[in-house]
């Protein structure tokens, strides 16, 4: 693993631990200490470039605003994402996937979890806004952790795959966020890909039936 991913992994540890400890310590002792965690967090993050040189400003604006979003209590517990992807395919073995416009990656239809739905019924709704179809959620694939599959903090999502069934409609971008939606095989599959999508041919053929997780 190269240095500066390193860097990132453990300052983002660093501020787990620190925003954590802010949100719960009583004593004005281990609140200091904890600010000063954070501060060192900040300044690894700071100092994540060619010539790991400490960027002071940037480390003194990443810990003001990593501070400003220190909340008391369980809610100030710092916790991953959720994210929900939704695996479809067709009649003829093809993987459903989108193209986003923001990060310029295919993708199966996901995104992050809402607040009072259920994992499955983000499934359908992200396969429906997403692409354009209507999709039944039957088994949970896997939890995959974005860390452990190329992606650095600060964005860290734990993501549940969803195999879906293909219920209708017509695959068409439906949202501002993609610009193209296919099905492909798994000889002929788009690039660049946000993430390796063997799983979700394995377990298409049914050549895994165990739930992968990190």
């Amino acid at each position: 693993m190269e240095i500066s991913r390193e860097l990132a992994l453990w300052s983002h540890r660093l501020l787990g631990i620190a925003q954590t400890g802010l949100a719960f310590a009583t004593s004005p002792y281990d609140v200091e200490r904890y600010r000063d965690l954070l501060l060192l967090a900040a300044e690894m993050a700071a100092a994540r470039n060619a010539r790991a040189y400490l960027d002071e400003q940037l480390a003194d604006q990443l810990a003001r605003a990593w501070r400003s979003q220190v909340q008391a209590g369980i809610q100030g517990y710092p916790t991953p994402k959720v994210g929900v992807g939704a695996i479809v395919f067709n009649e003829q073995d093809q993987l459903l996937l989108v193209h986003s416009t923001f990060r310029q990656e295919w993708s199966v239809p996901g995104g992050l979890a809402d607040l009072g739905l259920a994992p499955s019924e983000v499934a359908h709704k992200e396969a429906l806004e997403e692409a354009g179809v209507e999709v039944t959620p039957l088994q949970l694939v896997g939890v995959v952790d974005s860390l452990r599959h190329g992606f650095s903090p600060p964005l860290h999502i734990y993501s549940l795959l969803f195999y879906c069934r293909l219920e209708g409609g017509e695959p068409a971008p439906k949202t501002a966020e993609i610009d193209q939606v296919g099905f492909f095989s798994q000889d002929a599959l788009p690039a660049p890909l946000t993430m390796d999508v063997t799983l979700a041919f394995e377990w298409h053929h049914r050549l895994r039936r165990d739930s992968y997780f990190d």
